[in-house]
């Protein structure tokens, strides 16, 4: 029988998507004038998003789609909204648009390979 301590430590991943954010809506855009940024966005100043931002992976160069069911569920399962006829609207009971139940998430993709998972949010 195998113990945890033996098997090899895997990166800890933390995936935070945010929609409708402008780009000096966070800190470490912003980190060039400090003192003029906390006045001008005193309820943006994020030192915990700065501390992630400066310790892991950053994607900032992406394009998305405009609305965000159809970008959420592009990231989530690694296809084309197109697929799931959703590009042009969010999901809505009835629409018919949807992400089909036998798709796989990155969700179901991390367990898998023994991640412990949490989603949290709309």
């Amino acid at each position: 029988r195998r113990r945890l301590a033996d098997e090899p430590r895997r990166p800890d991943i933390l995936f935070v998507l945010v929609d409708d954010v402008g780009w000096n809506d966070v800190p470490y855009h912003r980190l060039d004038d400090k003192k003029r940024a906390a006045d001008q966005y005193p309820a943006s100043d994020m030192p915990e998003v700065g501390k992630l931002a400066r310790a892991g992976v950053r994607l900032e160069w992406y394009y998305t789609n405009s609305i965000c069911a159809p970008s959420r569920s592009a990231i989530q399962t690694g296809r084309y909204p197109m697929r799931f006829g959703a590009q042009h609207s969010c999901y809505s009971m009835g629409q018919g648009t949807h992400v089909p139940e036998t798709e796989e998430f990155m969700g179901d993709a991390f367990r898998r390979v023994g991640y412990e998972t949490w989603a949290f949010g709309k």
